[in-house]
């Protein structure tokens, strides 16, 4: 029996796993991972369960996550009585995710039987599975509202309204919000002496971290066995079917089969290179732990699966300079240093190697990156100015405490772009990349046209302000931006002119010298490519028949989701939810 003084989970694998034949063996501990095997509990409470982790703790990539996950038509959207009705939710999914195919006017919406399969198994299970979840307290949960709002004033309204999508503004996206979902805090009073989880930071109030939390004591409570540092090699395959797993130093059977969840390959630096080439080449890095190296692309080559979509990934900008710091935030948590989520500020905007402003800086992360990939944008600058540096410094922003990323202070613009310059001298990369030669004129011709926008109220250009997400985004900075001891308590109300009299849009204010700027570069969160699966997560093979007994669901397989990011929470939803389908579904497969 664990006691409090076992915290590593490496210090049950001793002591819980007895045998080396299971029902099902799940590959990877991450929140996909966690569900799948709960899936197969669900199915069958007296099924044998095994998860292995590559990683000395349990939790994946998903503990470093805020733990929100999108999921449509869930109970609190229905408490509330805002509709979210099955065909244009999959029209807003399907056209986000395959926009190459997407016709609303054809069958199936223009999409191939399987994947469509896919958008439909999503819709009808993803509430099914949070209902369980709450109604069997396995993961209490609750929409997220009010953009993390503190106990202080609420300038942009925000206290009690849903979460916004990503894209509000189709026409298919009739609920408009309410579909992201987060744990409540997880308790640590609930742990005793027998059951302990070995979580880092475990109890806190971090979204990824309750949401390993709950599911993984939901796991222990039912049985389930856990082993970490354990990589798997390979498959056992007999008669056809994928009857088990090898790792270094021991095979376990499965006599049902086996679900991996084992995170993509944005580690695996020589197979990034080789995926994400010419424009679409990263110039960053991204937040997902260190065994996320492509386990089961590489077993899927070897037995000769189908790969899909190993082009494709959550995309994130990153800070350039803060990344290179620690790329695998081996030292300390820099992924929560170098990622732009929310592009923090008002008098601020983003250009090119032309000086040339080139998206809406508060849009989400995911379609902000993409803007990377043309050869101008390869890296971008944010340029901002004093009151931003002062009102907006934080994390999970581009303007974070940590200095070294500044370049600045200037008092012309002129001498910004020697300072950009000097700093781009330091790397090979920028280096080679360099200005154009008309930087400074078009900067100051950006500056001048952004200005104007600032004081009507309306950017003609990027219609930065205009959708709920983008005020929604630059809410955060009243959780985690907005360092003001003055009278003014927030940096939202401070964005007022010289008279006091607030500027029409809040997002937007006329940038004054001095001038500062950070490097951007495109990142990832993780990639979803990989073997392709249908929509009971079974993996197929090069001429797309089901493989017996093998599952994928989360980042190692291709997403369902495909191009989409359908909000915030698009990441985690499709891996949970499809990592209980098939941990259920490998349960009752013979």
């Amino acid at each position: 029996m664990l006691n409090r003084r076992q915290l590593l989970v490496g210090a049950m694998a001793s002591v819980v796993v007895p045998r080396s034949g299971y029902d099902v063996v799940v590959v990877g501990a991450g929140a996909a991972g966690l569900s799948a095997a709960l899936g197969v509990k669900r199915a069958d409470p007296r099924a044998s369960v095994l998860l292995l982790e590559a990683q000395p703790f349990n939790g994946g990539t998903s503990i470093r996550s805020g733990g929100w996950l999108w999921i449509p038509n869930n109970a609190d959207m229905r408490a509330a009585g805002l509709a979210d009705p099955k065909d244009m939710a999959l029209r807003y999914m399907a056209r986000l995710s395959h926009p190459e195919d997407y016709d609303p006017g054809k069958p199936l919406l223009g999409l191939s039987p399987r994947r469509h399969a896919q958008l439909d198994a999503y819709y009808e299970q993803g509430s099914d599975v949070l209902d369980w979840f709450r109604s069997t307290q396995i993961m209490p949960w609750e929409a997220v509202r009010g953009a993390g709002l503190p106990l202080t004033n609420d300038p942009l309204h925000l206290r009690g309204v849903f979460a916004p999508d990503y894209h509000p503004e189709l026409a298919e996206n009739v609920p408009k919000r309410g579909r992201s979902v987060v744990p409540k805090r997880f308790d640590p009073t609930h742990l005793t002496e027998d059951l302990q989880l070995g979580l880092p930071n475990s109890g806190s109030g971090l979204g990824g971290v309750n949401l390993i939390a709950w599911l993984t004591s939901a796991c222990l409570r039912r049985g389930v066995h856990l082993l970490t540092g354990r990589r798997v090699l390979d498959l056992v395959v007999t008669n056809g079917r994928v009857t088990g797993v090898e790792t270094a130093a021991r095979t376990f059977t499965a006599r049902r089969g086996v679900v991996f969840t084992s995170g993509g390959f944005s580690k695996n630096a020589e197979r990034l290179a080789g995926e994400f080439r010419g424009d679409r080449a990263l110039t960053g890095g991204g937040c997902a732990v260190t065994s996320a190296q492509g386990d089961l692309v590489r077993i899927a080559e070897r037995h000769g699966f189908a790969l899909e979509s190993m082009d494709r990934a959550w995309f994130i900008q990153n800070l350039y300079e803060q990344y290179k710091i620690d790329p695998d935030s081996r030292v300390l948590p820099n992924y929560l240093l170098f990622q732009n989520y929310w592009s923090n500020g008002d008098s601020m905007f983003m250009v090119n190697r032309r000086g040339v402003r080139v998206v809406n800086e508060k849009t989400n992360y995911h379609d902000r990156t993409q803007v990377h990939f043309q050869p101008d944008n390869r890296f971008l600058l944010s340029v901002f100015d004093q009151h931003t540096l002062a009102r907006f410094v934080g994390i999970g922003g581009h303007v974070t405490p940590m200095v070294n990323t500044f370049i600045g202070p200037a008092a012309s613009l002129a001498q910004l772009r020697d300072q950009i310059l000097a700093r781009f001298a330091q790397d090979p990369a920028t280096s080679a990349f360099g200005l154009a030669p008309d930087f400074t004129a078009n900067l100051a011709a950006t500056l001048e046209r952004f200005n104007g926008f600032a004081r009507s109220g309306r950017d003609l250009d990027f219609h930065r302000g205009e959708q709920p997400i983008d005020v929604w985004w630059h809410g955060f900075c009243l959780t985690f931006q907005g360092i003001d001891a003055g009278p003014i308590r927030d940096c939202v109300s401070a964005n007022t002119d010289s008279n006091g009299a607030p500027y029409p849009n809040p997002t937007m204010r006329p940038l004054a010298p001095p001038y500062y700027a950070v490097i951007l570069s495109s990142g990832l969160q993780d990639t979803n490519g990989g073997p392709a699966i249908d929509e009971c997560g079974r993996i197929l093979d090069a001429r797309g028949r089901q493989v017996p007994g093998l599952y994928g669901a989360g980042n190692c397989v291709a997403s369902p989701a495909g191009h989409g990011y359908w909000g915030a929470g698009g990441t985690l939803g499709p891996a949970v939810v499809f990592g209980h389908i098939a941990g259920r579904h490998c349960a009752t497969s013979l």
